[in-house]
């Protein structure tokens, strides 16, 4: 079988790296890129469910090296799931045949890698290519975050929201330790019901002259054409504080998620019901984020700046 080329969703909320394969029983359509063929691999070799990996199988991954455009780095016993039928959310569909799972611990990828930090870039706009990066081209700069060392997650203690610069009210049981997972495979960010209500109900006021539109829930929605002469990053900035010095500012493209074709803009902030805060990817466009995975430096960082490249 020849060097199969795919693309993969980095989801820093899994250990498991899966592609979907033939035979396909339930597969989502995945655009240009070929299904991989287990039965068209010479070294595709299966692990049970009794096996303490209890994962499909095992194959060889490629990955192109940064001193060269056309050399590849060989990474053999690569464990990794291959999905034959496959029930997953209606945002993923269509955007990605699999995904690499970039927690900690042994035998998920990074671990397999040997690299003790990487960062990524996300672009603003979706049709853009961003940048991944391992070891030593990794880019460690800006804010520092401590993470939680106990969890293969990567996990911090969110502290304080400001709105506007407003301190909202936080309840103990939301500051809870570890209470923020960072996870780049959640497409929107997860409050915990109390929270959210906080911060909905503070950027109304923010928007006090704008009415927002009806919507299930605690869903806040405005009609994209009234909120056209309104500077987002002024009147309702967010401000995320974790640890109780840690800052993270969030500007209008981190925080509002648009649908052009029926001017609609919708705060990216949602809740599951439970006290769950989940930092998603559209938190993080437009800024480069480097973890350092060394046990006595277990740190994230964040540094606003132009991802596209």
């Amino acid at each position: 079988m020849a060097m199969l080329m795919t693309e993969l969703l980095v989801d820093t909320g899994s250990g498991l790296t899966w592609v979907q394969s033939l035979p396909c029983h339930s597969c989502y359509n995945q655009g240009d890129f070929p299904y991989y063929d287990r039965a068209a691999s010479k070294t595709f070799d299966p692990i049970y469910c009794q096996d303490e990996t209890c994962v499909i199988g095992t194959e060889t991954f490629y990955f192109q090296d940064s001193s060269s455009s056309s050399s590849s780095s060989l990474l053999e016993l690569v464990p990794f799931g291959v999905g034959t039928s496959n029930q997953i959310p209606e945002s993923f569909k269509g955007e990605s045949p699999g995904v690499a799972g970039f927690m900690r611990g042994y035998g998920t990828l990074l671990n397999k890698l040997g690299v003790n930090k990487f960062s990524h870039c996300f672009p603003r706009d979706e049709a853009d290519t961003g940048i991944l990066s391992f070891g030593e081209e990794a880019k460690i700069a800006g804010v520092k975050l401590a993470l939680n060392e106990r969890s293969l997650n990567y996990q911090a203690s969110l502290t304080n929201v400001y709105v506007s610069g407003v301190r909202m009210v936080v309840k103990y049981k939301d500051v809870l330790p570890a209470n923020m997972v960072f996870d780049t495979g959640s497409s929107v960010s997860h409050l915990s019901p109390q929270l959210l209500d906080a911060v909905v109900e503070a950027v109304k006021s923010a928007l006090w002259n704008y009415k927002p539109l009806k919507s299930d829930g605690n869903e806040l929605c405005y009609n994209m054409i009234d909120l056209t002469s309104v500077n987002m990053d002024e009147v309702a900035k967010v401000t995320l504080e974790f640890n109780y010095y840690t800052r993270i500012d969030l500007f209008s493209y981190h925080l509002w998620i648009r649908d052009d074709q029926i001017n609609l803009v919708c705060l990216g902030f949602v809740t599951t019901g439970k006290d769950v805060n989940i930092f998603g990817n559209n938190l993080m466009r437009e800024m480069n984020v480097g973890y350092t995975l060394d046990e006595d430096d277990l740190a994230m960082y964040f540094n606003h700046q132009h991802c596209s490249i």
